[in-house]
């Protein structure tokens, strides 16, 4: 009769998933080993638990090797989109942030229009508007088109520049030149 010992290592892996961050501690391990694993989330995430074969929301975890494990480090994550928009202008501040930044949006209007307010998930009345992220963000900047008036200029014995075409609000310049043996003697308009 021939009796056989059977041998079985006893080193277990402990593999661990992580997408959004790094992981230390994970490898091969003895049975009755303590094992410390330790996740550091990617920039824009939180930790927020282990699941699989290990069930624990404490970051650094320990815990006595029994098996081999498979274990995912799972995050949240904090990244909030702002979305701005607007016809007739240009805007600034739109992308991506972190819950509880202060994000600052700006609207410069073309000529010819005036900011109203901005509308959407956020509101104001103010061109520079402030605000914290608490969530994703889509605002629009209306604009109201301003009046346009023309202001024609005529004289006679001399010359006269700066008319043309003019929005409610723009400053006007014009400057009379008299012909020779003229003086200017002041503006008439109807």
């Amino acid at each position: 009769m021939s009796i056989e010992a059977v041998f079985e290592s006893s080193l277990r892996q402990i593999q661990v998933n992580s997408g959004n961050g790094t992981i230390t501690g994970a490898g091969e391990y003895y049975e009755t080993d303590s094992v410390s694993l330790q996740a550091t989330p990617n920039y824009g995430f939180q930790f927020l638990n282990w699941s699989g074969d290990l069930i624990s929301n404490k970051n650094p975890v320990t815990f006595t090797v029994a098996k081999a494990m498979s274990i995912t480090a799972n995050y949240v994550d904090l990244r909030r989109t702002v979305s701005v928009s607007c016809s007739h202008g240009t805007v600034t501040g739109g992308g991506q942030y972190l819950l509880g930044d202060s994000v600052t949006v700006t609207v410069t209007p073309e000529r010819g229009y005036r900011f109203v307010r901005w509308n959407g998930t956020s509101t104001s009345t103010q061109a520079v508007y402030t605000f914290t992220i608490t969530g994703n963000v889509t605002i629009a900047a209306e604009l109201a088109a301003l009046n346009k008036y023309r202001i024609s200029t005529a004289g006679e014995n001399g010359s006269i520049v700066g008319g043309g075409d003019f929005y409610e609000g723009e400053q006007v310049t014009l400057a009379a030149t008299p012909n020779s043996d003229y003086m200017f003697s002041g503006w008439t308009w109807n």
